[in-house]
């Protein structure tokens, strides 16, 4: 049966090309560090838009599907966001890949999808590594901006693609002159020094494979811990912002820690998983303790100069949306 005689071809089927455009991991990471102020800045005026109201936001809970035997899973996470100029559609598909044998060193895989606005047709498709970790960067730089003000001396623990973005970002929006990259692994750890080094000539950047002794502004814990990092004893930091915590196996803040911080998160999802669903199950603490970007946004830090302040984020599809949107719209 040839293409003319199909029914395929005809007027019974009647099947059209949905036309998209492609993100690979290399479009994504040149063109969110090309203007990372810019970036940020996108990311900004959109929370604001959202915690004023004129905007409004469709967030679902995200949906953590996990693998018993190995504890990987795949996770559905949608949003939309309707502006008065526009609506952006999206969802992420991504899997923790834990066993990384087919993809090998990398333990965020699958994609991102943004949605046609009229007709509802997927129009473009990110890789999700590399947007995944860049989004998670900008949610610390942009907490650190309300929660850190005026800090200079920056910590991260983990060196990978999260830690790096976090690192850069950060200094984008704050006047950071010190960084110290820590990782078990002295080679990563060394290699993220050099290239923030490269990228931020005006600080001084370090690496190393033992826990900083020394207090800092502000701490980042940005692993795959699966007991917690920052402990009663652990080094001082004015704000300790936890990033790797996304799932119930995983753990970076110590409980010690649930009460005798000021608690802050991106969006109030993250109580459902990690650290925080661990606190809130053991009756430690309750929802009503936990502070959201959008009303940071709104009325400032209320809190007093309580130590340290604790800003925890599990992965948001809110920061997925306005990233893909940037991508594809740029700075309106």
């Amino acid at each position: 049966m040839d293409e003319k005689t199909s029914p395929y071809f005809g007027n019974v089927l009647r099947v059209n090309k949905e036309p998209y455009r492609y993100f690979t991991e290399s479009d994504i990471h040149a063109s969110l560090i090309e203007k990372p102020r810019q970036y940020l800045g996108h990311l900004r005026s959109c929370l604001e838009a959202i915690s004023a109201g004129t905007a409004n936001m469709a967030l679902p809970a995200k949906q953590i599907f996990t693998d018993i035997e190995t504890e990987g899973d795949f996770r559905v996470m949608p949003c939309v966001i309707d502006y008065p100029e526009r609506t952006i559609k999206t969802v992420k598909l991504v899997g923790t890949n834990t066993l990384q044998q087919v993809v090998a060193d990398q333990i965020t895989v699958g994609k991102a999808f943004m949605i046609d606005s009229d007709e509802n047709f997927i129009s473009h498709i990110f890789e999700g590594c590399l947007l995944s970790s860049a989004r998670t960067g900008a949610c610390a730089a942009l907490a650190a901006e309300h929660l850190g003000k005026d800090s200079h001396k920056l910590v991260i623990i983990g060196a990978g693609r999260v830690g790096y973005y976090s690192a850069l970002y950060i200094s984008t929006l704050l006047p950071i002159d010190s960084i110290v990259i820590h990782d078990l692994d002295g080679q990563r750890s060394s290699e993220c020094a050099e290239q923030l080094a490269m990228q931020l000539p005006g600080c001084t950047v370090s690496s190393s494979s033992h826990m900083p002794a020394e207090g800092c502004d502000i701490l980042v814990l940005a692993t795959t811990s699966r007991s917690s990092i920052y402990q009663q004893d652990s080094i001082p930091a004015g704000l300790v912002i936890s990033l790797g915590a996304d799932t119930d196996s995983q753990h970076e803040v110590d409980q010690y820690w649930s009460t005798r911080a000021a608690l802050y998160v991106d969006t109030l999802d993250s109580q459902r998983y990690g650290d925080l669903r661990q606190w809130l199950s053991a009756g430690l603490i309750d929802s009503s303790d936990l502070t959201d970007l959008f009303t940071v946004i709104r009325e400032g830090i209320t809190e007093k100069a309580v130590q340290p302040r604790l800003f925890i984020s599990t992965g948001t599809a809110l920061f997925d949306n306005m990233t893909m949107d940037y991508l594809v719209h740029g700075k309106r």
